[in-house]
Protein backbone atom coordinates (compact mmCIF):
# COMPACT_ATOMS: atom_id res chain seq x y z
CA UNK A 1 0.00 0.00 0.00
CA UNK A 2 1.34 3.40 -0.92
CA UNK A 3 -0.14 6.38 0.87
CA UNK A 4 0.22 9.84 -0.61
CA UNK A 5 -2.99 11.53 0.31
CA UNK A 6 -6.13 9.66 1.11
CA UNK A 7 -9.45 9.28 2.79
CA UNK A 8 -10.45 6.59 5.24
CA UNK A 9 -13.09 4.17 4.02
CA UNK A 10 -14.77 1.79 6.43
CA UNK A 11 -16.91 0.00 3.88
CA UNK A 12 -14.23 -1.57 1.70
CA UNK A 13 -12.96 -5.05 2.35
CA UNK A 14 -9.30 -5.82 2.78
CA UNK A 15 -7.62 -6.55 -0.52
CA UNK A 16 -7.37 -4.96 -3.91
CA UNK A 17 -4.46 -3.70 -5.89
CA UNK A 18 -1.35 -2.57 -4.09
CA UNK A 19 1.11 -0.25 -5.79
CA UNK A 20 4.87 -0.57 -5.71
CA UNK A 21 6.42 2.30 -3.70
CA UNK A 22 9.55 2.23 -5.82
CA UNK A 23 7.52 3.23 -8.90
CA UNK A 24 4.43 4.97 -7.52
CA UNK A 25 5.89 8.47 -7.17
CA UNK A 26 4.42 8.65 -3.68
CA UNK A 27 4.93 11.91 -1.80
CA UNK A 28 4.40 10.56 1.69
CA UNK A 29 4.64 6.94 2.79
CA UNK A 30 5.36 3.67 1.10
CA UNK A 31 3.96 0.58 2.77
CA UNK A 32 4.99 -2.16 0.36
CA UNK A 33 3.22 -5.09 1.98
CA UNK A 34 -0.51 -5.75 1.54
CA UNK A 35 -1.04 -5.62 5.29
CA UNK A 36 -3.98 -6.99 7.20
CA UNK A 37 -6.51 -4.63 8.83
CA UNK A 38 -5.16 -5.44 12.30
CA UNK A 39 -1.61 -4.53 11.33
CA UNK A 40 -2.81 -1.42 9.53
CA UNK A 41 -4.75 -0.24 12.59
CA UNK A 42 -1.65 -0.53 14.74
CA UNK A 43 1.11 0.66 12.45
CA UNK A 44 -0.34 2.96 9.81
CA UNK A 45 1.10 6.46 9.77
CA UNK A 46 -1.41 8.90 8.34
CA UNK A 47 -0.31 12.48 7.56
CA UNK A 48 2.60 12.16 9.95
CA UNK A 49 0.60 11.04 12.99
CA UNK A 50 0.28 7.72 14.73
CA UNK A 51 -3.31 7.19 13.68
CA UNK A 52 -5.73 4.87 15.54
CA UNK A 53 -7.20 3.67 12.28
CA UNK A 54 -10.65 2.06 12.26
CA UNK A 55 -10.76 1.55 8.54
CA UNK A 56 -9.66 -1.49 6.62
CA UNK A 57 -8.02 0.29 3.72
CA UNK A 58 -6.80 3.64 2.46
CA UNK A 59 -8.08 5.19 -0.77
CA UNK A 60 -5.07 6.89 -2.27
CA UNK A 61 -4.39 9.58 -4.82
CA UNK A 62 -0.86 9.23 -6.05
CA UNK A 63 0.90 12.57 -6.50
CA UNK A 64 4.14 12.78 -8.42
CA UNK A 65 7.04 14.61 -6.83
CA UNK A 66 10.60 15.29 -7.94
CA UNK A 67 11.77 14.67 -4.37
CA UNK A 68 10.10 11.31 -3.98
CA UNK A 69 12.92 9.27 -5.49
CA UNK A 70 15.11 9.62 -2.39
CA UNK A 71 13.10 9.65 0.84
CA UNK A 72 15.41 10.02 3.88
CA UNK A 73 13.43 7.85 6.34
CA UNK A 74 12.52 4.16 6.27
CA UNK A 75 10.64 2.33 9.02
CA UNK A 76 10.63 -1.38 9.85
CA UNK A 77 8.73 -3.51 12.33
CA UNK A 78 10.95 -5.85 14.34
CA UNK A 79 9.80 -9.14 15.81
CA UNK A 80 11.60 -11.95 17.57
CA UNK A 81 11.03 -14.85 19.93
CA UNK A 82 12.70 -12.67 22.57
CA UNK A 83 12.69 -9.01 21.42
CA UNK A 84 15.88 -7.28 22.54
CA UNK A 85 15.95 -4.58 25.19
CA UNK A 86 16.89 -1.01 24.34
CA UNK A 87 20.07 -1.50 26.41
CA UNK A 88 21.10 -4.10 23.82
CA UNK A 89 20.69 -1.70 20.91
CA UNK A 90 24.24 -2.21 19.54
CA UNK A 91 23.63 -5.95 19.15
CA UNK A 92 20.84 -5.13 16.70
CA UNK A 93 22.28 -2.17 14.87
CA UNK A 94 25.69 -3.71 14.19
CA UNK A 95 24.19 -6.87 12.71
CA UNK A 96 21.60 -4.87 10.79
CA UNK A 97 24.30 -2.61 9.38
CA UNK A 98 26.34 -5.60 8.21
CA UNK A 99 23.26 -7.07 6.55
CA UNK A 100 22.38 -3.81 4.78
CA UNK A 101 25.93 -3.48 3.47
CA UNK A 102 25.87 -7.08 2.22
CA UNK A 103 22.45 -6.88 0.56
CA UNK A 104 23.31 -3.58 -1.13
CA UNK A 105 26.77 -4.71 -2.27
CA UNK A 106 28.38 -1.88 -0.33
CA UNK A 107 26.05 1.02 -1.15
CA UNK A 108 27.64 4.30 0.09
CA UNK A 109 24.46 5.31 1.93
CA UNK A 110 25.02 2.30 4.22
CA UNK A 111 28.83 2.16 4.33
CA UNK A 112 29.59 5.88 4.53
CA UNK A 113 32.35 5.32 1.97
CA UNK A 114 32.65 5.81 -1.77
CA UNK A 115 33.53 3.11 -4.30
CA UNK A 116 37.25 3.58 -3.56
CA UNK A 117 36.65 2.97 0.15
CA UNK A 118 37.24 6.59 1.13
CA UNK A 119 34.90 8.33 3.59
CA UNK A 120 32.22 10.44 1.92
CA UNK A 121 33.23 14.07 1.58
CA UNK A 122 30.05 15.27 3.24
CA UNK A 123 30.19 13.97 6.78
CA UNK A 124 27.32 12.11 8.43
CA UNK A 125 25.28 11.85 5.22
CA UNK A 126 25.06 8.06 5.50
CA UNK A 127 22.56 6.00 7.46
CA UNK A 128 21.66 6.45 11.10
CA UNK A 129 19.82 3.59 12.80
CA UNK A 130 17.25 4.49 15.46
CA UNK A 131 15.38 1.99 17.61
CA UNK A 132 12.20 2.61 19.52
CA UNK A 133 11.20 0.67 22.63
CA UNK A 134 7.69 -0.14 23.83
CA UNK A 135 6.43 0.06 27.42
CA UNK A 136 8.27 -3.12 28.31
CA UNK A 137 11.53 -1.51 27.12
CA UNK A 138 11.84 -3.98 24.25
CA UNK A 139 12.59 -2.81 20.73
CA UNK A 140 9.75 -3.20 18.24
CA UNK A 141 10.61 -0.61 15.55
CA UNK A 142 13.79 0.20 13.66
CA UNK A 143 14.00 3.49 11.72
CA UNK A 144 16.70 4.30 9.18
CA UNK A 145 17.58 7.91 8.43
CA UNK A 146 20.01 9.24 5.82
CA UNK A 147 20.20 12.95 5.12
CA UNK A 148 21.15 12.30 1.47
CA UNK A 149 18.07 10.09 1.05
CA UNK A 150 17.67 6.50 -0.11
CA UNK A 151 17.81 6.03 -3.86
CA UNK A 152 16.08 3.21 -5.74
CA UNK A 153 19.00 0.86 -5.28
CA UNK A 154 18.88 1.37 -1.53
CA UNK A 155 15.09 1.02 -1.44
CA UNK A 156 15.34 -2.34 -3.16
CA UNK A 157 17.31 -3.54 -0.15
CA UNK A 158 14.38 -2.71 2.13
CA UNK A 159 12.27 -5.28 0.29
CA UNK A 160 14.95 -7.93 0.68
CA UNK A 161 15.65 -7.34 4.35
CA UNK A 162 13.79 -10.11 6.16
CA UNK A 163 15.94 -11.70 8.82
CA UNK A 164 19.07 -10.88 10.81
CA UNK A 165 21.02 -13.39 12.88
CA UNK A 166 23.08 -12.66 15.96
CA UNK A 167 25.31 -15.27 17.57
CA UNK A 168 23.80 -16.62 20.76
CA UNK A 169 20.53 -14.73 20.29
CA UNK A 170 17.17 -15.46 18.62
CA UNK A 171 16.76 -14.39 14.99
CA UNK A 172 15.37 -10.91 14.35
CA UNK A 173 12.64 -10.56 11.72
CA UNK A 174 12.15 -7.28 9.85
CA UNK A 175 9.08 -6.07 7.98
CA UNK A 176 9.44 -3.00 5.79
CA UNK A 177 6.57 -0.64 6.57
CA UNK A 178 7.03 2.72 4.86
CA UNK A 179 9.34 5.54 3.80
CA UNK A 180 8.82 9.25 4.29
CA UNK A 181 10.19 12.75 4.77
CA UNK A 182 11.08 14.86 7.80
CA UNK A 183 8.07 17.11 7.36
CA UNK A 184 5.81 14.07 7.60
CA UNK A 185 7.43 12.79 10.79
CA UNK A 186 7.11 15.86 13.01
CA UNK A 187 5.08 13.87 15.54
CA UNK A 188 7.81 11.24 15.78
CA UNK A 189 10.18 12.16 18.63
CA UNK A 190 13.41 11.49 16.72
CA UNK A 191 12.38 13.85 13.91
CA UNK A 192 10.55 16.58 15.83
CA UNK A 193 11.45 20.21 16.46
CA UNK A 194 12.11 21.32 20.03
CA UNK A 195 14.22 23.61 22.20
CA UNK A 196 14.83 21.13 25.04
CA UNK A 197 16.11 17.61 24.32
CA UNK A 198 16.91 14.72 26.66
CA UNK A 199 19.03 11.61 26.18
CA UNK A 200 17.24 8.53 24.87
CA UNK A 201 20.39 6.43 24.62
CA UNK A 202 23.75 7.23 26.26
CA UNK A 203 26.12 9.77 24.77
CA UNK A 204 29.64 8.35 24.51
CA UNK A 205 32.35 11.06 24.23
CA UNK A 206 35.08 10.89 21.63
CA UNK A 207 37.68 13.01 23.46
CA UNK A 208 39.38 12.87 26.85
CA UNK A 209 39.44 15.76 29.35
CA UNK A 210 42.46 18.05 29.10
CA UNK A 211 44.45 19.43 32.02
CA UNK A 212 47.10 22.10 32.51
CA UNK A 213 50.57 21.26 33.83
CA UNK A 214 49.48 22.21 37.32
CA UNK A 215 46.76 19.55 37.18
CA UNK A 216 43.87 21.97 36.89
CA UNK A 217 41.25 21.50 34.16
CA UNK A 218 41.91 23.39 30.93
CA UNK A 219 38.85 25.57 30.28
CA UNK A 220 37.43 26.96 27.05
CA UNK A 221 36.31 30.63 26.74
CA UNK A 222 32.86 29.68 28.07
CA UNK A 223 34.29 28.00 31.15
CA UNK A 224 33.71 24.42 30.05
CA UNK A 225 36.38 21.83 30.82
CA UNK A 226 37.97 21.04 27.47
CA UNK A 227 37.45 17.43 26.48
CA UNK A 228 34.84 16.84 29.15
CA UNK A 229 31.61 15.08 28.09
CA UNK A 230 29.77 18.43 28.15
CA UNK A 231 32.43 20.13 26.05
CA UNK A 232 32.59 17.26 23.56
CA UNK A 233 28.80 17.23 23.26
CA UNK A 234 28.76 20.94 22.38
CA UNK A 235 31.58 20.48 19.88
CA UNK A 236 29.89 17.59 18.09
CA UNK A 237 26.53 19.34 17.96
CA UNK A 238 28.11 22.34 16.26
CA UNK A 239 29.91 20.07 13.78
CA UNK A 240 26.43 18.92 12.73
CA UNK A 241 25.31 22.54 12.22
CA UNK A 242 23.31 22.57 15.43
CA UNK A 243 23.52 25.68 17.65
CA UNK A 244 25.50 25.55 20.86
CA UNK A 245 23.22 24.67 23.80
CA UNK A 246 22.50 27.47 26.24
CA UNK A 247 22.04 24.96 29.06
CA UNK A 248 23.44 21.48 29.71
CA UNK A 249 22.47 19.26 32.63
CA UNK A 250 23.46 15.70 33.38
CA UNK A 251 20.72 13.07 33.60
CA UNK A 252 21.66 10.06 35.70
CA UNK A 253 19.19 7.50 34.35
CA UNK A 254 17.32 6.50 31.24
CA UNK A 255 13.60 5.99 31.36
CA UNK A 256 13.31 2.65 29.65
CA UNK A 257 9.65 1.82 29.27
CA UNK A 258 8.09 2.07 32.73
CA UNK A 259 11.34 1.79 34.65
CA UNK A 260 14.48 3.80 35.24
CA UNK A 261 17.78 2.31 34.06
CA UNK A 262 21.28 3.72 34.60
CA UNK A 263 23.33 4.44 31.51
CA UNK A 264 25.94 1.85 32.54
CA UNK A 265 23.43 -0.89 31.69
CA UNK A 266 23.74 -0.04 28.00
CA UNK A 267 26.19 -1.81 25.75
CA UNK A 268 28.39 0.99 24.42
CA UNK A 269 31.22 -0.83 22.64
CA UNK A 270 30.90 -2.05 19.08
CA UNK A 271 32.14 -5.55 18.35
CA UNK A 272 33.44 -4.57 14.91
CA UNK A 273 34.34 -1.40 13.09
CA UNK A 274 36.19 1.70 14.15
CA UNK A 275 35.19 4.94 15.76
CA UNK A 276 36.88 6.99 18.44
CA UNK A 277 35.68 6.37 21.98
CA UNK A 278 36.96 8.11 25.12
CA UNK A 279 36.62 5.75 28.05
CA UNK A 280 34.09 3.03 28.72
CA UNK A 281 31.23 5.10 30.07
CA UNK A 282 28.10 6.65 28.61
CA UNK A 283 26.38 9.80 29.84
CA UNK A 284 22.90 11.25 29.76
CA UNK A 285 22.11 14.93 29.28
CA UNK A 286 19.31 17.41 29.09
CA UNK A 287 20.23 20.13 26.58
CA UNK A 288 18.41 23.35 25.85
CA UNK A 289 18.85 25.61 22.84
CA UNK A 290 17.89 29.26 22.33
CA UNK A 291 15.52 28.22 19.55
CA UNK A 292 13.78 25.17 18.20
CA UNK A 293 16.13 22.63 16.63
CA UNK A 294 15.11 20.13 13.98
CA UNK A 295 15.80 16.51 14.83
CA UNK A 296 17.35 14.07 14.60
CA UNK A 297 19.87 14.86 17.33
CA UNK A 298 22.40 12.02 17.52
CA UNK A 299 26.09 12.58 18.26
CA UNK A 300 29.16 10.90 19.69
CA UNK A 301 30.64 7.44 19.38
CA UNK A 302 28.17 4.99 17.84
CA UNK A 303 25.72 7.73 16.81
CA UNK A 304 25.04 5.95 13.51
CA UNK A 305 24.31 2.79 15.50
CA UNK A 306 21.71 4.14 17.91
CA UNK A 307 23.87 5.67 20.64
CA UNK A 308 23.90 9.35 21.57
CA UNK A 309 20.27 9.82 20.53
CA UNK A 310 18.14 12.60 22.02
CA UNK A 311 14.36 13.08 22.05
CA UNK A 312 12.33 16.19 22.91
CA UNK A 313 11.61 16.73 26.58
CA UNK A 314 8.02 16.74 27.84
CA UNK A 315 5.04 14.57 28.66
CA UNK A 316 3.75 14.81 25.11
CA UNK A 317 6.92 13.22 23.82
CA UNK A 318 7.12 10.73 26.66
CA UNK A 319 3.96 9.10 25.36
CA UNK A 320 5.42 9.02 21.86
CA UNK A 321 8.71 7.77 23.22
CA UNK A 322 6.83 4.84 24.73
CA UNK A 323 4.74 4.60 21.58
CA UNK A 324 1.21 4.17 22.92
CA UNK A 325 -0.31 3.14 19.61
Amino acid sequence: MSVCSGALCQSLEYGGNWCDPATSGCTRYNCHNPVSPDLARKNLLFAGNLFPCTATRMITKVQKSSNCDNPPIACFALSSEHPPLLTEILQITEKLHQTLVFLSDGHPVFTGKDEQGCPLQKGHEHTYIFCRADKTARIDRVILYARQGFDKRAQEVFYRLKKVWARGAPALYFTFLYTGYLKDFQNYPFFAKARAWISYTPFVPTRHPRYNRNGKPRLDPDGLHQGSPEHDLCRLLQLQDKPKPVKIERVENSREGNKSVCWQKFQIERKKGGGRRAGKRGYGFRIEFDREVQGPVAVGYGAHFGLGVFVPEGERWQSHQNFDT
